[in-house]
């Protein structure tokens, strides 16, 4: 709307493209000066959120708290004192910015801050969901500032999109985000949860230089798990019977792991013996609820072989004789 001193702008109209013949909001000077005109506007619509500023260059209708529905090709009518009208038409588009979306298990179950503890090199999958926003949302999957690799849908009201995830050594302990964008203006909207993964010892062994225990002579047997999380349960075998005198300690935050015993003087001349050569990893377990726990057995025979073993039941022990 230029402003020439040869003429004078009458009175300014905006439409609406669903009332085109009808204003919505004008701003009428033709009884006086162009700064002391008489602004109206429809209550219908715009009402009391817009106001007419005369001051800036160009003058411009300013609408406060912006709704959906506001949303629609606005035509502006400047009827002029001499020359014919001028016309503009404007395209308002509004962003209604996601929300936080949600993080779900494999089971459709909301996850809080954290997912696991899952068995090391099991399978699961992480979906993101996020509801609402206009337009719809993009959603993505990152780790460290990498973008991961997924599958995103369309369900309803709600765009999806699904990673799949091995438990590994490498994935406990990292940061997954789930971020929603709709526009190129406000922050992308963001979820994020911790991965913790239930670890196997890397190895279980029992330490020091035992050889041949004979009677008369106590010794201690140290069994060592390393590399486990959470820190492992220790069990002790002798023959077929647990040893329920263990002392166990935990060292370097939880990645070292020793259960010790005694082995008292034996009487008779008997000796025993403990042999590593038959220990056999096998795959841990979790225990009843909770964070759960890591079975480590250790066993040792009477004038046989003994062996250590992670997560088993039994550690092939030998009858006492």
């Amino acid at each position: 709307m230029p402003m020439d001193k040869t003429d004078k702008p009458l009175l300014v109209l905006w439409y609406k493209e669903s009332q085109a013949t009808v204003p919505i909001y004008s701003y009428d000077t033709r009884s006086g000066p162009f700064d002391q005109g008489v602004r109206w506007a429809d209550t219908g619509y715009l009402g009391t959120r817009a106001f007419f500023r005369i001051l800036s260059d160009p003058p411009t209708l300013v609408v406060e708290d912006v709704k959906v529905a506001d949303q629609a090709v606005y035509t502006c009518r400047v009827d002029y004192k001499i020359r014919p009208s001028a016309i503009t038409k404007v395209n308002l588009t509004v962003i209604v910015p996601p929300g936080p979306p949600l993080i779900l298990n494999s089971s459709g179950h909301q996850l809080q801050e954290e997912v696991g503890p899952l068995e090391e090199g099991r399978h699961t999958q992480l979906t993101c969901r996020s509801a609402g926003g206009s337009p719809t949302p993009t959603l993505t999957w990152w780790r460290d500032g990498e973008r991961l690799n997924q599958v995103g849908r369309f369900n309803g009201q709600s765009v999806e999109s699904r990673i799949s995830l091995e438990a590994t050594r490498n994935l406990h302990g990292a940061t997954l985000t789930c971020q929603a964008l709709n526009n190129n203006i406000t922050e992308p909207s963001s979820t994020s949860i911790t991965i913790k993964v239930m670890l196997r010892p890397i190895s279980v062994e029992i330490v020091g230089d035992v050889g041949t225990l004979s009677s008369g002579r106590p010794v201690e047997l140290v069994c060592r798990a390393v590399g486990s999380r959470p820190p492992a349960h220790i069990t002790w075998i002798k023959g077929n019977k647990q040893v329920t005198e263990v002392r166990h300690t935990v060292m370097n935050g939880g990645n070292v792991t020793t259960g010790s015993i005694i082995l008292g003087a034996l009487a008779n001349g008997r000796r025993e013996e403990a042999d590593l050569s038959r220990f056999q990893p096998r795959d841990s377990s979790l225990g009843p609820g909770g964070f759960g726990h890591l079975a480590v057995l250790c066993g040792v025979g009477s004038g046989g072989a003994g062996g250590a073993r992670e997560g088993g039941r039994t550690s092939s022990p030998h009858d006492d004789t």
